[in-house]
């Protein structure tokens, strides 16, 4: 009985409040997804970091290029979808449901304003099948390149082959 009195209340232990500090920043940094991809990744195929570098060519634009131009960055960047990926996905009846003009003008200014290395958002998704889903090279290639897949060009689904890590 003695030994209880002497305790402390479970709040008052220094250790306990340290597992807890240690576990907070554990979640929080893996709930913001900070891996070690994002570390490496080339800054050419980042557009967030160069949403101030557009050349003003968007004054002139209509609400929905504006938008289309929007998520097109933002499939780019979180989801690295490839060029006739990002333009299906903004015009399909599924997804956003652009005009085909409205995706025409992202698709450019993507590429004008904001100079995605198509080369490097191939390399990122491949990364992404090899440390997720453990795929082999060749299924790699062949999901990078499906029509019903990612849509990347021969070029760009061979450079990223090509620059996996071994």
């Amino acid at each position: 009985m003695e030994n209880k009195k002497n305790q402390k209340p479970w709040y008052k232990v220094w250790w306990i409040w340290l597992i807890i500090v240690i576990a907070v920043f554990f979640i929080f940094g893996f709930l913001s997804g900070t891996g070690s991809d994002n570390k490496n990744s080339s800054s050419s195929s980042n557009t967030s970091s160069k949403n101030n570098n557009s050349s003003g060519t968007n004054n002139n634009a209509t609400n929905n290029q504006r938008n289309a131009l929007e998520s097109a960055k933002e499939y780019v960047d979180i989801q690295n979808m490839s060029e006739k990926g990002v333009y299906d996905q903004l015009t399909s009846s599924y997804g956003d449901k652009f005009s085909k003009e409205d995706a025409d003008y992202a698709i450019k200014h993507l590429n004008s304003d904001y100079h995605i290395n198509w080369n490097e958002v191939a390399l990122k998704s491949a990364k992404s099948y090899q440390r997720d889903q453990h795929m082999s090279t060749a299924a790699i290639m062949d999901q990078l390149t499906s029509s019903s897949g990612e849509q990347f060009t021969q070029e760009q689904a061979k450079y990223a082959v090509n620059h996996l890590p071994k």
